[in-house]
């Protein structure tokens, strides 16, 4: 009797512990299942990448989520502090202005825009659209008179749904830089920008296909030509810029997109083939048939007299010689050190001028090598080994 009950509170000491022990790790269950949905939430999600502008950039991940609505008081917007700062200057508008986005001279910002920012910027305009694209909402925040008979000084801060939020939300996810080309270029605001040859750039007709966000290269075609370009960001479907629609820009269709991507590659092919120089004259910004060299252009060739060239030839040379004599020679070398000839000839040589030049490249064939090959001999030409 003595050995059992001692035994007995050993049981029940074990049998509690075993207790204790189950409803922790219940516990500590619950709160990891109670923690999943909560952070399932539906909430306004932020743009995957940082937007950098002029003055300010927003955060790819701020540290709260909240809704357009909400940023006023999140922000902590005072009417008495917003009309005691001082106007920008013309100078300053340029410079914090230059690549924000407008709707009816309301300036766009997103969620994640700093307050002393959006600020300025009431004071500036008056008003200011905060929008949350990926939850398509947004909000315009407005310092205005509550009746039109109340006199100056007595604005209040206020809100109101935008009238136009598709749109407006489709100006904010542009480019920055298209909207510095607008106020440039239709707007006439004094915007210093140099601009840059397009001559490099695949062209799909007489449109070029701009790639590398190049502001330099947008200007100079958003001025030239169609004064449109194609728009090719990463792995986005292209879009056809034209800065002086209200949108700026549509979405090509299946067609268009087969081949923005088909001159690309093509365009791609040749300056890995043949160099950047004849990929410009093939692929790059159309060159048109001239008046002064007409004549010339449509007669034949002798071959000591056909232009011959290579790699390090300059663009401008090869199309003098497509002007002057409609076709030239070019020689690159195989990965065994042979140089390989082609002939490049414009089809349309007898065109009108004013036409675009319609540009062939094929390899020499036997006859023309084996013909390069005795005037070379001959030193009526340049020596070419060629295969």
């Amino acid at each position: 009797m003595e050995l059992i009950r001692p035994l007995r509170f050993t049981c029940i000491a074990a049998l509690g512990t075993l207790l204790l022990l189950s409803c922790c790790c219940t516990a500590a269950g619950t709160e990891i299942e109670e923690a999943g949905p909560s952070d399932q939430v539906s909430h306004p999600s932020w743009m995957p990448q940082a937007r950098v502008v002029d003055d300010f950039t927003e955060l790819a991940e701020p540290p709260e989520v909240f809704y357009p609505s909400q940023y006023m008081k999140r922000q902590k917007l005072r009417a008495e502090e917003i009309k005691g700062l001082q106007k920008s200057t013309d100078e300053e508008i340029l410079q914090r202005y230059g690549r924000i986005p407008f709707h009816e001279n309301v300036p766009i910002y997103g969620l994640a825009a700093p307050g002393n920012i959006v600020k300025q910027a009431i004071k500036d305009y008056g008003a200011v659209n905060i929008v949350d694209p990926n939850q398509n909402d947004g909000r315009m925040i407005i310092l205005g008179k509550t009746a039109p008979q109340d006199p100056e000084g007595t604005e209040q801060l206020g809100q109101k749904s935008i009238s136009e939020l598709e749109k407006t939300i489709k100006l904010y996810k542009l480019n920055p830089d298209f909207h510095i080309l607008r106020k440039k270029l239709v707007q006439s605001q004094a915007i210093r920008l140099p601009e840059k040859s397009i001559h490099d750039v695949p062209h799909l007709g007489a449109t070029p296909i701009i790639s590398d966000g190049d502001l330099g290269k947008m200007l100079r075609a958003s001025t030239v030509g169609t004064k449109t370009f194609y728009y090719k960001e990463s792995d986005a479907r292209p879009i056809l810029v034209d800065i002086r629609q209200e949108l700026m820009h549509r979405t090509v269709n299946d067609r268009e997109k087969g081949a923005i991507e088909r001159v690309v590659k093509q365009h791609e092919g040749a300056q890995e083939k043949f160099g950047d120089e004849l990929a410009s004259v093939l692929y790059g910004q159309p060159t048109y048939l001239n008046v002064e060299n007409g004549r010339t252009r449509k007669q034949g060739v002798k071959l000591k007299d056909y232009p011959r060239f290579d790699k390090n030839t300059k663009r401008e040379e090869m199309v003098q010689a497509l002007q002057e004599h409609g076709r030239f020679r070019f020689y690159v070398k195989d990965p065994q050190g042979n140089e390989v000839g082609y002939r490049i000839k414009v089809l349309n040589r007898k065109a009108p001028s004013g036409e675009p030049m319609k540009i062939t490249v094929k390899p020499l064939n036997s006859f023309k090598k084996a013909s390069e090959t005795v005037y070379s001999w001959l030193g009526k030409i340049p020596h070419r080994n060629l295969v």
